[in-house]
C-alpha cells in the first residue's frame, strides 16, 4: 500500500526544513561575527607570542609613560594617529561591555550606561552623556603589526595609590591601576 502525504503534512515538512535552514544560517552568522571581532590579550602575551617587537614595546612605553624608555630611543609617530571607531566597538564587545539607555531614575543627568558583565557573573555600570563620551575613554598608544595598543578608562577597576612598574624585556611600564595596556588584534 502506497502512502501519500496530504497538503498539511507536506506543509509541516516544508516548514521544518525552512526553520532548520534559517536557524543554521543564523547560527553560522553569529559564529562568523564573533570570529571577526578579534582577540584581546595582554601586552606581555603579545610580546611573548611575537605579535609585537621590542621596538614596538619601546614605542608603546614612550606613549604610555610620557617619557623616553631608554637612552638613544627615537619614538615613531603613531600610525594611524587615532584608533578607529570600529576597533573601539570590537574591544568593548570582547571585554563584555554594552552601551544602553540609562534605566536608573536616580541618575537623571546621564543618558547612557556602560554595562559590564564579567565571566564570573559580576556586574558593573558606568554613566555617560553620549556614545562619543564612551569612546573618548580609550587611550590609544599606536598600532604595531596589526596589533592595537590601548587602555580603556571606562573599566571598572581598582586604582592603586602606589605606582607599580612592570618590565617587559627591559622596557618599563608604570601603572596606577590593576589593569594595564590591552592589545587588540584580528584573528
Amino acid at each position: 500500500m502506497k502512502h501519500t502525504l496530504n497538503f498539511s503534512q507536506k506543509f509541516i515538512i516544508f516548514f521544518l526544513i525552512m526553520l532548520f535552514l534559517s536557524l543554521s544560517i543564523v547560527a553560522y552568522g553569529i559564529r562568523e561575527r564573533k570570529e571577526n571581532v578579534g582577540e584581546l590579550i595582554s601586552l606581555k602575551k603579545a610580546y611573548e607570542d611575537k605579535l609585537i617587537t621590542r621596538e614596538d614595546l619601546l614605542n608603546i612605553a614612550y606613549y604610555f609613560n610620557n617619557e623616553i624608555p631608554e637612552e638613544g630611543f627615537v619614538p615613531k609617530a603613531k600610525e594611524p594617529q587615532e584608533m578607529s571607531l570600529s576597533i573601539k566597538k570590537k574591544i568593548l564587545e570582547l571585554d563584555g561591555y554594552e552601551i544602553a539607555p540609562n534605566p536608573y531614575p536616580h541618575v537623571q543627568d546621564k543618558k547612557l550606561v556602560l554595562k559590564y558583565i564579567g565571566d564570573d557573573g559580576s556586574e558593573g555600570v558606568r554613566f555617560y552623556d553620549t556614545v562619543e563620551e564612551v569612546y573618548s575613554d580609550f587611550i590609544y598608544y599606536g598600532t604595531y603589526n596589526g596589533c592595537v595598543a590601548c587602555y580603556f578608562l571606562g573599566k571598572l577597576e581598582i586604582v592603586m595609590t602606589m605606582q607599580q612598574t612592570d618590565i617587559i624585556d627591559g622596557v618599563p611600564f608604570k601603572y596606577n591601576s590593576v589593569t594595564g595596556i590591552t592589545i587588540w588584534h584580528s584573528n
